[in-house]
């Protein structure tokens, strides 16, 4: 890679919903001397957004305008100069695969939101090899879906290990609550990304991402969700969970990936797996959230159902308002479980804490996440090249998250 470049980060998608919270959050966070771009399709968006980035902090390095079209040309030209390239523009299955190819050939290391699981593994049999060849690292999932999953995992491993000297055998976590003022309604860029996989299931793809090591390079022991005949689980510290929940199926691929990544399964151990929960009260509350998933389901697998939820719910772009959703609170909870034969195995406990919604802990992940690849020369150095995942880039993500809120505590049980 070139070490003089026009900029060190281009946020591509910038005037989406994602993208402009990102923007924000760059603004206000990384060094004002940060040589960056605000990219996108329309100029005239795109200088709105620097405008009110201007008033943002107007003392600042401010961002340059780049328009560029999806297409190998305008993301070759634009790639080439930047050093790290953010990209938030879903849904990924459509437009992700001419940004991850455009990156690799310019030699631009990559940190996206995606949370298609199947797009993921498409990418990484087709590109992993010739990313690790031009050295071009790329960080997927790198938002609400899968950062806080994965580094809390990391976190909460390396605890008890660090105290037992032992290896892990599971992490469960209770899946994420979201209090305070969170509207539930998805921005239009989420809505249309999880329409896509309803309008274009591939029923190859989906046998195989089943498997919940599709994305490992190893595959790991098989996954069991300790559940009893209600999909119920009681735990000392976290209660009474349902694995009724959408989160592992974005989430567990990922964090398996991490597992293989880390000295070929070494660092967390063998024989690891890991599973997610929600809390519930009971198993009236755990049967009544089957129900409820169920019915969702079966309603977006319907065609005039989806058509009725693009009228009525948030366009491309918009979403809840950010000021209210930052009055939201985020929880998550994970337990690191030896792998011991022996008595009771001995427990990590941890937490994740960020005062803010979905959509703005995804703009702190993204940002830090460009800012390892951008700033640790030394840990880029040694990882090479290829398809890596938020744990991978390790503490250093976790130290500068948390500066900017993302709090993380663990202790032993």
């Amino acid at each position: 890679m070139s070490t003089q470049r026009t900029y060190d980060i281009v946020l591509l998608g910038a005037t989406g919903y994602t993208g402009r919270l990102t923007a924000e959050h760059i603004q206000r966070h990384l060094p004002t001397n940060l040589k960056w771009a605000i990219a996108g399709r329309s100029r005239d968006k795109l200088e709105r957004l620097a405008e009110k980035l201007k008033g943002i902090d107007s003392n600042r390095l401010q961002p340059a305008i780049e328009v560029a079209q999806l297409n190998r040309e305008d993301l070759g030209n634009l790639l080439e100069k930047s050093t790290v390239c953010i990209s938030s523009v879903g849904p990924f299955s459509q437009h992700g695969e001419v940004v991850v190819e455009a990156c690799i050939a310019q030699q631009t290391h990559y940190v996206d939101t995606n949370g298609d699981v199947a797009f993921d593994k498409e990418m990484y049999d087709k590109y992993e090899d010739s990313a690790k060849k031009s050295g071009t690292l790329l960080v997927s999932a790198c938002g609400n879906f899968t950062a806080p999953q994965d580094l809390l995992t990391l976190a909460v491993v390396s605890e008890l290990n660090k105290k037992t000297s032992l290896k892990t055998k599971e992490v469960f976590e209770n899946g994420m609550f979201i209090g305070g003022h969170f509207s539930i309604q998805p921005s239009g860029g989420s809505l249309l990304s999880i329409f896509e996989l309803f309008e274009n299931q591939d029923p190859k793809a989906q046998e195989e991402i089943a498997n919940p090591w599709c994305i490992s390079p190893i595959q790991g022991s098989k996954a069991s969700t300790q559940t009893n005949i209600f999909g119920m689980r009681q735990d000392p510290d976290l209660g009474s969970l349902s694995a009724n929940t959408l989160g592992p199926e974005n989430n567990r691929p990922i964090v398996h990936r991490s597992w293989a990544l880390l000295d070929g399964g070494k660092r967390y151990g063998p024989n690891f797996q890991y599973n997610e929960y929600v809390k519930v009260s009971g198993v009236i509350a755990s049967i009544l959230g089957y129900l409820s998933m169920t019915l969702l389901f079966a309603m977006l697998s319907l065609g005039p159902v989806r058509s009725l939820a693009k009228y009525l719910l948030f366009s491309p772009g918009q979403g809840p308002d950010p000021d209210e959703t930052k009055k939201s609170r985020i929880e998550l909870q994970a337990v690191a479980v030896a792998d011991q034969s022996m008595g009771n195995p001995a427990r990590a406990f941890g937490t994740l804490s960020f005062a803010g919604g979905p959509y703005h802990i995804t703009a702190v992940y993204l940002a830090h996440g460009a800012a390892s690849l951008l700033y640790n020369k030394d840990l880029v150095k040694s990882l090479g090249g290829g398809f890596i995942t938020p744990a991978i880039l390790g503490h250093d993500l976790i130290d500068r998250a948390e500066k900017d809120g993302v709090k993380m505590e663990t202790k032993m049980v």
